[in-house]
């Protein structure tokens, strides 16, 4: 089921009446470094800023002494992978600390008990701004045709509720994500011009960027082995047909989990065509066919 998320979270609105004006004129991270992040970072403004700050908003200060106590706290199996890409932590302790804000806003104006925890507290924060969740047949349907092999020969009508109860919470999980990637642009983040210069070129060296800068059209597959790794044959069999002609990138999900968030990729597999440019013409949740590959490179011009 974990292969359609995306396009489930694709069908949530984008936008909410929360969402302030775009910010002050200033280079936007994303326009400065289209992707080095997918969360709320991309709409911080780049900056000089004071010695020792890395990033600043909303009052709050950022310091490298606090991205190395974020990056110690996160769990043992991730910290390496915290310690390469510390954008990572960064952008997770400013979204944490923004929206914690928010909430703690929210709650003095509704008249929230405050001795609520924290992170109660931010769960009904975001459950008072996320618009009604709704499921379409069509949705369930689709999904139940997908993934029948999941389900033992149940039928359809068997399994309706619980596909639509399904949907509707990872549904429900993308919109609270995309509103506490939104803290950005409604909060004013600025992060340090040299800082994040520093991030980017190693950012540079990682396989999906050593692709993008090649010259040569890339099939990106992020996924992982023993598990859904339906694509594996499939890579495999491409990789001979194109030759240097192509990069053929895999992304091992399970190994390179840091790498993967800080792509926006929340479920898997999941398939990034780009063009001999390095721009993404093409994306795809959930497995494709030889056939089906080939396809999308032909749109290219990859023949």
């Amino acid at each position: 089921m974990r292969a359609v998320l995306l396009a489930i979270l694709l069908a949530v609105p984008a936008t909410y009446a929360a969402v302030a004006d775009e910010q002050a004129a200033g280079a936007r991270l994303s326009d400065t470094y289209p992707h080095l992040c997918a969360g709320c970072l991309r709409f911080a403004r780049v900056e000089d800023l004071k010695e020792g700050v890395i990033a600043s908003a909303d009052g709050l200060i950022i310091s490298q002494k606090d991205i190395d106590e974020e990056t110690s706290a996160s769990p043992a199996s991730l910290r390496e992978q915290v310690r390469k890409y510390p954008m990572y932590a960064l952008e997770q302790m400013i979204t944490r600390k923004l929206i914690l804000r928010e909430a703690q806003n929210w709650a003095g104006q509704v008249g929230k008990d405050s001795k609520t925890p924290e992170q109660a507290l931010v769960r009904e924060y975001l459950a008072s701004q996320i618009p009604k969740i709704d499921v379409s047949s069509q949705e369930v349907e689709e999904l139940y045709a997908e993934q029948a092999e999941k389900f033992g020969g149940a039928s359809l009508e068997t399994m309706r509720a619980t596909i639509a109860d399904y949907c509707r919470e990872e549904k429900r999980t993308g919109a609270e994500l995309s509103f506490m990637d939104l803290v950005g642009k409604r909060r004013g983040i600025l992060v340090s011009a040299a800082w994040v210069k520093k991030q980017a070129e190693a950012w540079a060296k990682n396989p999906v960027e050593q692709a993008r800068a090649s010259g040569k059209p890339s099939f990106v597959n992020f996924g992982v082995i023993g598990c859904c790794d339906i694509m594996h044959p499939v890579i495999e069999a491409i990789r001979p047909v194109y030759g240097d002609r192509l990069n053929v990138v895999f992304v091992h999900v399970g190994e390179e989990k840091i790498l993967a968030s800080l792509y926006g990729i929340r479920s898997i597999p999941v398939q990034v065509f780009m063009d001999k440019a390095g721009k993404e013409q093409s994306g795809h949740t959930g497995a494709l066919s030889k056939e089906e590959v080939k396809a999308k490179l032909a749109e290219l011009g990859v023949k």
